[in-house]
C-alpha cells in the first residue's frame, strides 16, 4: 500500500503542469477560467489526500491545454485567406489587383504561422474589420482608429509598440488592456485623437 502511495505521488509530481508549459500557449480569458477551475479542483483533491482524483484532474488539465494549443496552431492563415480579409474587411478593392498587392507588400508570411506586418507600424483606419489575423506581429504601433466593429483581439497578437484605439470602442479598449497585461502589447494602449 505504501509503495502504491509513493508511486501515485511520483505520478502526481510528473502530472502537475509546469509554469513554462502554460506560458507557451496564449489563452483567452474563457480558456484561463476553464483551466483554472480544473486546477483548483486538482489542488483541492490533492490537499484532501484524494491522490488518484488529483492525478486524473491534472491529466485533464494537460489534455485541455494540449487541445487549446493544437487548435491555436490550426488557426493560421495563408496568403489567400489574408488577401480575402484585406479585400472584404479592410475594403481594398481588387481593381488592378490592389488588394493582392497590398497584401503582398504589407505582410510577411515567410515564418508560418506568424504574420508579420512589413515596416514598423500597421495602420488600419476607418475600416469594417471584425477581426485581425491570428499570429499577427507588429514591430511598431498598431493603429485601429475608426475600426468600430472590431471588438476583440486574437490571443496570439503581439504589438511591440503602442496600440491606438477609439475611446468609444469600450470592448476593444478592454481587449487591448488585457493584451497589455499579458505583455502582448509592449508599450501603451492609446486613444485616437
Amino acid at each position: 500500500m505504501k509503495e502504491q502511495s509513493q508511486s501515485l505521488e511520483s505520478q502526481l509530481q510528473m502530472a502537475r503542469p509546469r509554469r513554462h508549459e502554460v506560458k507557451r500557449v496564449p489563452l483567452t480569458p474563457e480558456e484561463k477560467e476553464m483551466l483554472g477551475k480544473i486546477m483548483d479542483k486538482a489542488v483541492a483533491a490533492e490537499k484532501a489526500g484524494k491522490l488518484q482524483e488529483a492525478l486524473n484532474l491534472y491529466t485533464d488539465y494537460k489534455n485541455e491545454l494540449l487541445k487549446i494549443k493544437e487548435k491555436k496552431e490550426k488557426e493560421q492563415w495563408d496568403f489567400d485567406m489574408l488577401h480575402e480579409w484585406v479585400r472584404d474587411e479592410i475594403g481594398i478593392t481588387d481593381e488592378d489587383d490592389a488588394a493582392w498587392h497590398w497584401t503582398a507588400h504589407a505582410f510577411d508570411l515567410s515564418d508560418p504561422p506568424e504574420i508579420k506586418a512589413e515596416g514598423e507600424n500597421l495602420t488600419i483606419q476607418n475600416s469594417n474589420i471584425t477581426q485581425l489575423p491570428p499570429h499577427l506581429i507588429v514591430n511598431g504601433d498598431l493603429n485601429l482608429k475608426g475600426c468600430g466593429l472590431l471588438k476583440k483581439l486574437p490571443a496570439n497578437l503581439f504589438v511591440l509598440g503602442d496600440i491606438i484605439v477609439d475611446r468609444e470602442n469600450k470592448e476593444l479598449i478592454q481587449a487591448a488592456k488585457l493584451a497589455k497585461s499579458e505583455n502582448r502589447i509592449f508599450l501603451e494602449v492609446k486613444y485616437a485623437e
